[in-house]
This record gives structure tokens, C-alpha cells and sequence, in this order.
């Protein structure tokens, strides 16, 4: 099937974004979220996602952008209201707003700090079918959480660019078992005509979203021939073909955020952990 869209052509990839359909919400779970919307101060957005101010914290506060770091506390749990993870029994936590699941992050963009609020989040809007925390796929879920800061976007650039070229070489490390055969073959020089359109070129997509919208599918070819590992293991990232992986989850890009955009130039993702 030739591409719908122009293909996007990468010598080499450090990280993407695939964003597949999640476990739908269960009928509990959709009677749950009916009955919650009517009680006095729950909020629903044209999400879907429900809330409820706790306490509100000074005036004036700014909510993070997208791709700011934030100190948190969160504390998650089933609709029995039994607790699956609490950072107050640990310590608050640092996360990116991108990061987060998608109803956590839309509700921390309203948010100011100081502010404390209980979410009830549908099944589309967390974990969907990632099993994690051993959740089951489809279940709602309810969350309180607090924003205590934002981090600011100076020191975070710093700590993003070190971060950033510890993760890459990280990822390369982790799934490249010959590493220094690719890494030799990037020094060497190949005009692109040469690379493009290759017998044997493997073509992946992925299909994007920015602020939980679609946006489009971008289309790869990536250059077996030239850098055969690497390209191996970024098209079993995107198909999940690998399996799981030691820590529990999925080997694959579905569902992972972009955690750095620099417009003409380069998009920077990838983390599946």
C-alpha cells in the first residue's frame, strides 16, 4: 500500500510516539462516572474527565505547559477506593506534564500550584490496556493530587539536556546488541539518494496526538542497509514485537510521549519505561 502522506525520511531515530486505542471504560465503570457527574461540585470536561476542587492555592499561580516539570504528590486508586500508589507514603514526585496519563496531565493544566484536586478518570484517559499497577484494562480510576510547584523552564532545559544524551546513549545501549557497528557506520558519509529506497528498507508510521487530538501519522523508512541494527530494533519498538520486557511492560512505543520538540529540526521521545 504506497503512504498516504509524504514519507518522512530519519537516519536515526532516538525515540517516537505511537498512540493506539486504549481498553474502553467497563459498563461499571461507565454507571460509576454517570452518577459521579451529578454529585455537587464534580466538573466534566469535553473529555470526559471529571473532577472535584479539594483546596485551591494562591492567587495568581501559573499551570505548567506541557512539557514542564512539576513537584506532585498523587495518590491513585480503584473505584472501592482501595489505594494502588500514594507518593505520600514515599516522597512527592517530579514529572513532566507530557508524561503523565492523559487525564492526569489535562487536569494539571488547569491547575495551579498549591491547588488539590480529586480526579475520577476514564479508562481512555489512564492506563487503557497497559496492565500496569496490575489494573485491570478498563477500569476507572480516582486520583488526588497535588501540585506543590513548577519547576522552571531554565533549570529544566539544563537538566533535559543532560538527561536527554544519558537516555539516548542508554537506549542505544539497551537495545543494540553490536552498538559500535552502527555508531562506526554513522560517521561514514552516504549521499541520501543512496540510502532511499533501498532493497529491503523496512517503512514504519506512527499516528500522533497533541493535547489529546489527533494530528496526523508520520512515515519513516528506515535505512537497513546502512545502519541494520539500530533500524531492526527501532521497527520492533514501533510494532511490539519484542514482547515484554523485564521491568513488566510492553516493549513498544505505543502510547509513549514526545518530551522534547525543536521545531525544524528534531522530536525527542521514546521512553517506555
Amino acid at each position: 500500500e504506497s503512504p498516504s502522506m509524504p514519507r518522512t525520511i530519519l537516519l536515526l531515530l532516538l525515540g517516537a510516539c505511537i498512540l493506539g486505542a486504549n481498553a474502553q471504560t467497563t459498563p461499571e465503570g461507565l454507571r460509576f462516572l454517570e452518577e459521579n457527574a451529578k454529585k455537587p461540585g464534580v466538573i466534566t470536561t469535553k473529555t470526559g474527565l471529571q473532577y472535584k476542587v479539594v483546596e485551591s492555592g494562591p492567587a495568581g499561580g501559573v499551570s505548567p505547559h506541557l512539557h514542564q516539570e512539576v513537584h506532585l504528590h498523587l495518590v491513585g486508586k480503584l473505584m472501592d477506593g482501595s489505594v494502588f500508589d500514594s507518593t505520600y507514603e514515599t516522597a512527592k514526585r517530579t514529572a513532566m506534564r507530557s508524561r503523565l496519563i492523559k487525564g492526569q496531565a489535562e487536569a494539571l493544566s488547569l491547575m495551579k500550584p498549591g491547588d488539590k484536586w480529586e480526579l475520577y478518570v476514564k479508562s481512555e484517559l489512564a492506563y487503557g490496556n497497559s496492565n500496569k499497577f496490575h489494573i485491570t484494562p478498563g477500569t476507572v480510576l480516582i486520583f488526588e493530587i497535588e501540585l506543590i510547584d513548577v519547576i522552571p523552564d531554565e533549570i529544566f532545559r539544563q537538566e533535559l539536556f543532560v538527561f536527554g544524551l544519558l537516555g539516548s546513549i542508554f537506549i542505544l545501549w539497551l537495545f543494540t546488541k553490536s552498538p559500535l557497528v552502527d555508531l562506526m557506520s554513522s560517521k561514514k558519509v552516504i549521499p541520501l539518494k543512496k540510502a532511499e529506497g533501498q532493497d529491503g528498507n523496512t517503512f514504519v508510521w506512527m499516528d500522533i496526538e497533541i493535547d489529546f487530538e489527533p494530528a496526523g501519522r508520520i512515515e519513516m523508512e528506515l535505512f537497513d542497509s546502512i545502519v541494520p541494527k539500530t533500524a531492526d530494533n527501532f521497527k520492533c519498538l514501533c510494532t511490539g514485537e519484542r514482547g515484554i520486557g523485564k521491568s513488566g511492560r510492553r516493549l513498544h512505543y505505543k502510547g509513549a510521549p514526545f518530551h522534547r520538540v525543536i521545531p525544524n529540526f528534531m522530536i525527542q521521545g521514546g521512553d517506555i519505561t
